[in-house]
């Protein structure tokens, strides 16, 4: 009897004080599946001012992930349509920090880009008790602070707010997001400026989903102050790593 209590409490003991898994930046970014890249795409269906781009096939976001789920390249597309880029390539400390690496690849019409940066910023990160990225630091050369995220989340673990701010600890900004009942997806978002004022609000609705349960497609709409509105269409085409007896699948889904 006494060996039978004695293995249960070391197994007990043992199965209390298993690590958790931190969450890797793909899980934090939303994803489902093992993502290996994905490729945002938008069309502008109705806005009331800016550009005269609606109808037309945009670039938004191209994101690049490893096998571990670390997030390796980021590329955004500033200009008319996402005609430039703005690329930045990560790479990993074996603690956990983040070095970026910024380059601009210019379209035909811009002006040539600036040189690289010779010095390339470094990013560490902090963790809440349940292994939950609650804080990234962005620091110079110098180790000075430049900016701060604050992550927080529900009890569900979903992104409920993020947090900018400065070295003096000063606020910057805040996005704020809110969910429908159990869902995973956000089903509005909300941005704040440094006095708390609200000056964007977008709402996400008519979201399709792959098989692997990430969304692929989704109606944005987003009202500014000066009663300015704009409403678009996001397709996501996305890759997969392959596992184990499956080859790499790609998906996506165009708008007509």
């Amino acid at each position: 009897m006494k060996v039978f209590v004695i293995l249960f409490a070391f197994s007990l003991l043992a199965v209390q004080s298993a690590p958790v898994r931190k969450m890797s930046d793909r899980e934090h970014a939303g994803f489902i599946g093992p993502v290996k890249s994905v490729n945002i795409e938008y069309e502008i269906t109705d806005q009331n001012y800016g550009d005269r781009l609606a109808g037309k096939h945009c670039r938004g976001l191209t994101e690049v992930y490893n096998e571990s789920g670390q997030l390796i390249q980021r590329s955004s597309y500033p200009g008319s349509c996402g005609e430039n880029e703005i690329r930045d390539s990560y790479s990993y400390s074996p603690e956990g920090s983040r070095i970026t690496t910024s380059r601009e690849v210019s379209g035909k019409t811009a002006p040539p880009p600036p040189a690289p940066d010779t010095v390339p910023a470094k990013e560490t990160f902090r963790y809440d008790d349940a292994d939950l990225p609650s804080e990234s630091s962005l620091v110079n050369s110098n180790g000075q602070l430049i900016t701060k995220f604050v992550y927080q989340y529900d009890s569900m673990r979903r992104l409920i707010e993020v947090r900018t701010e400065g070295a003096s600890g000063d606020v910057f900004a805040s996005r704020m997001y809110k969910y429908d009942g159990n869902n995973k997806v956000p089903a509005g978002s909300s941005n704040t400026d440094f006095v708390g004022l609200m000056h964007e609000t977008t709402t996400y609705s008519e979201y399709k989903f792959n098989a692997q349960g990430d969304w692929i497609k989704r109606k944005v709409k987003t009202e500014q102050t000066l009663a300015r509105s704009q409403t678009l269409v996001e397709t996501r085409t996305i890759e997969y790593w392959a596992k184990s007896g499956f080859q790499m699948r790609r998906f996506s889904h165009r708008v007509n």
